[in-house]
């Protein structure tokens, strides 16, 4: 599945994309380790680019989609950085993160369906819903909104005006 490349390459390369230097590695990425491998592939495990994923951490390995490296280099940081909590969440709890991450979307899914027939619509499918509800995707969330503030504060020392979508 595609060349293994050091995590911290990756992150080089988008900043320097960015046009930020190196010294802003910490600022930006400080509270987590870069040293875990990034695949790049035109398909992600287990389909997951199907489901509109760019990309997947499996077992501390990132899978990125070949196409996410088209973003806009702020946000293929911002990917990274969420990725990259993703890798930090399964290194603290190498056992019960895969059970934790499958309970935690099927309890949510299956409240929703619950939900759904006594209450309105929702506009997002439930499987996407749920998906978004797991703790450690809420977490990363979190950690994507953090980048983004760091991003904006380096921005404005520098000056410039950049602009981050809220994806």
């Amino acid at each position: 599945m595609g060349n293994a490349v050091a995590a911290r390459q990756v992150v080089l390369a988008a900043m320097e994309a960015a046009g930020l230097m190196d010294q802003h590695e910490s600022h930006l990425f400080g509270d987590v380790d870069l040293d875990f491998n990034v695949y790049v592939a035109d398909r992600l495990p287990f389909a997951a680019h199907r489901f509109g994923m760019a990309a997947i951490t499996l077992c501390g390995a990132v899978y990125l989609c070949r196409s996410s490296l088209e973003f806009e280099a702020t946000e293929l940081l911002v990917l990274l950085r969420h990725e990259a909590e993703h890798v930090r969440q399964q290194r603290a709890r190498p056992r019960s993160f895969y059970l934790r991450y499958v309970w935690d979307w099927l309890i949510d899914f299956v409240g929703n369906l619950v939900q759904r027939r006594s209450g309105p619509a929702d506009r997002h499918p439930g499987w996407y819903r749920a998906y978004r509800n797991i703790t450690a995707e809420r977490e990363a969330r979190t950690t994507e909104s953090e980048l983004r503030c760091r991003l904006a504060d380096l921005a404005v020392r520098a000056g410039e005006q950049i602009v981050l979508s809220d994806r």
